[in-house]
């Protein structure tokens, strides 16, 4: 994974500290990214009837990785991308889910509302997508598009549902015996995975994963 030349332009004259130990150099230092990578990824078998597998980082209350995600987001620290996606891909490449066949992995992005990439000048989870298909020779397809933008914080479970199913349409063709593996930063209620994973599998996708970085669970 390569970094643009205008990263290592800005890495040079202000270098990052690690977050956790300070020392000059990366956001996160080679021996703490090691104490992150020993302790993050679970996989589990949805809840959901329209996914079949669930890929998760991390669920811990106190967690690194939430300051990472975070300065990420709303900061924004852009260059974060490399070492979420150094921590994610090291997870996947020591899963047979993601090893076996990834010419048949697709990596689908939950589009993200134009208010939030207008307030941070891009959009967090396409990159995260396009920087991972990249790490793991894994194609990616746009085809989820959002209908218009809604308020999820401070929704309830149930109002978060609702939103979700008339939130999202299908913008593309759906790719006969691919898995299509949804891409989100975090899971609270589950609600966006479900409403996306529910319209690729009405439109005949075969098979729908879901990964995401945080679990949140409400």
């Amino acid at each position: 994974m390569y970094k643009k030349t205008i990263d290592r332009i800005l890495d040079y004259l202000s270098p990052d500290k690690c977050y956790f130990c300070t020392k000059n150099g990366e956001a996160i230092c080679s021996e703490c990214m090691k104490n992150i990578i020993d302790n993050i990824g679970n996989i589990i078998d949805s809840n959901s009837p329209y996914i079949d597998k669930e890929f998760y980082i991390d669920n811990r209350k106190e967690s690194d990785i939430i300051k990472l995600v975070d300065d990420y987001k709303f900061l924004p620290k852009r260059n974060n991308i490399y070492s979420l996606t150094v921590i994610i891909a090291d997870f996947l490449k020591n899963t047979a889910h993601f090893t076996d066949n990834p010419n048949d992995l697709i990596l689908v992005p939950c589009p993200t509302s134009k208010k939030h990439i207008k307030q941070r000048g891009f959009d967090h989870i396409l990159l995260l997508v396009q920087v991972l298909s990249k790490t793991l020779n894994i194609k990616y397809q746009t085809i989820i598009k959002r209908k218009g933008n809604y308020k999820q914080l401070g929704a309830s479970k149930k109002q978060r549902k609702e939103q979700a199913l008339k939130s999202y349409y299908l913008d593309g063709d759906i790719l006969k015996d691919k898995t299509y593996i949804i891409v989100d930063d975090i899971k609270t209620t589950g609600s966006t995975l479900e409403a996306i994973a529910k319209i690729l599998k009405d439109n005949k996708a075969s098979r729908v994963w879901a990964l995401y970085i945080l679990y949140q669970e409400k």
